[in-house]
């Protein structure tokens, strides 16, 4: 059983107290409280529950992908309650509990707090943390009764895939959802170039974790492109794979290279997947 103090009456919400007591249940631990020596002692009852931290080691990476989307799936619907102060949730491994069946309960204090915008988002910032952490694992596989090297190197891989979601789309649960789905990481070692001649023909290229350069130079490119008349440059770029995503590099084309019609940057991994557009000369692709 987790306790916690408050200083007085007056720094307890009431409301919220009431929210925990019924909607509530399904996410937190019921709570009371009692007086303690002119304070508040607000009890959080866990019995059959197991803190995250306690059980990680115990997890095989197929249990820790189970729980984060447990977690996660919770994490969406509090979203929905604009009332609950995210940051009042305490987000970290020994906090959040987990039971036999994988469900999951958080520990919230009901305490009033101001609004202040600039810590809108810390909450999202410590969800990110703490999948992280779930996924970072320990150091080696002596360490772990049940898991073997290969979840510690899939759970660094899927750690790795994480962090590339915050980066891209903070926030965005339903995208850290999908990175869960181990088999996206088979689904996403390969993508496909499509194009068209000027014959309607269809040429269709496979790209898996190898370098692959794209250009007017024959001798140098793997996949021809059209050189356009003001370029006098050769027109060059390459897709690779860089154990989080497939990207593509513009080596300072002078006619440029487009992303979904967008001008990259030279010099830059620019992450790309399917259902992207690239245009690079005067020629154009469709990723599948």
């Amino acid at each position: 059983m987790r306790e916690f103090l408050l200083d007085g009456e007056e720094m307890i919400d009431h409301d919220m107290v009431s929210f925990l007591k019924g909607k509530g249940e399904r996410f937190f631990f019921p709570c009371k409280w009692i007086r303690y020596n002119d304070r508040k002692k607000l009890f959080f009852f866990n019995e059959g529950f197991y803190s995250l931290g306690s059980v990680r080691k115990a997890y095989t990476l197929d249990e820790i992908c189970e729980v984060i989307k447990r977690f996660l799936s919770v994490v969406k619907e509090l979203e929905k309650y604009p009332e609950i102060a995210k940051e009042n949730v305490i987000w970290d491994l020994d906090s959040i509990y987990v039971d036999e069946k994988k469900n999951i309960r958080l520990i919230y204090l009901p305490v009033y707090r101001e609004k202040d915008g600039d810590t809108d988002n810390i909450y999202k910032k410590r969800v990110y943390a703490l999948i992280e952490g779930l996924l970072k694992g320990t150091e080696s596989a002596g360490e772990m009764s049940k898991n073997s090297e290969k979840d510690i190197n899939d759970g660094e891989l899927l750690r790795r895939r994480v962090v590339f979601q915050e980066v891209k789309s903070f926030g965005n649960w339903d995208e850290v959802l999908e990175t869960m789905n181990r088999n996206i990481l088979q689904d996403d070692s390969m993508i496909i170039l499509q194009t068209k001649n000027e014959n309607g023909e269809v040429f269709s290229y496979t790209i898996s974790d190898e370098e692959v350069m794209i250009g007017s130079d024959p001798g140098k490119c793997q996949i021809p492109v059209e050189k356009q008349d003001d370029d006098n440059k050769k027109t060059e770029a390459k897709i690779g794979w860089n154990g989080i995503n497939f990207y593509i590099y513009d080596f300072e084309t002078e006619s440029g290279t487009f992303v979904n019609n967008t001008r990259i940057a030279s010099e830059v991994q620019v992450p790309i997947g399917r259902g992207s557009s690239l245009r690079i000369g005067g020629t154009e692709f469709l990723i599948i």
